[in-house]
């Protein structure tokens, strides 16, 4: 099981140039995700993932989180897509476009998430780093940081 650190700001999505930042259309991914546990320092879900525009195969994978903040334990493990969808049905899930780019000169990325339905117009951007003093330069387009704000963890999105 792997440590994952990780911030998160809201995104202001009139400065954002998905275009001038994503110049590989094959970094946009459409994210389905349902909680089947979340507990004070634990939570387990189901997530899918299709490129279908793009020709990439869609997978789908289980995914547990211990601790809480920005500093917790991660691990994935690909799992069967068409019993991933059902528990979909199943669980609060919440849908969301994810769009990846590449830092210049780093090997550093942004993951900037844009939510659909009930969430419609949110949009969060995550950075995962070595260390939680990292120093990064945040772009124009970042607004307030919510790493610690729980009204913005995935799995109370889903409730």
């Amino acid at each position: 099981m792997g440590t994952e650190i990780e911030r998160k700001f809201l995104v202001d999505d009139k400065k954002i140039d998905l275009g001038e930042v994503l110049p590989d259309p094959a970094s946009v991914t459409d994210i389905n995700q349902a909680y089947i546990v979340v507990q004070p320092d634990v939570s387990v879900r189901v997530r899918t993932y299709c490129n279908w525009p793009y020709r990439r195969i869609p997978y789908a994978e289980i995914g547990v989180k211990i601790g809480s903040g920005p500093i917790r334990k991660e691990y994935e493990q690909k799992i069967d897509f068409v019993e991933a969808r059902e528990l979909l049905e199943k669980y609060p899930s919440v849908q969301k476009t994810r769009y990846i780019f590449h830092i210049e000169n780093s090997e550093r990325y942004w993951e900037v998430d844009r939510f659909h339905g009930e969430h419609e117009g949110l949009w969060i951007a995550e950075i995962e780093l070595g260390s939680l003093d990292e120093e990064i330069e945040l772009p124009d387009w970042i607004g307030e940081e919510v790493t610690y704000n729980a009204e913005y963890y995935n799995c109370n999105l889903a409730k």
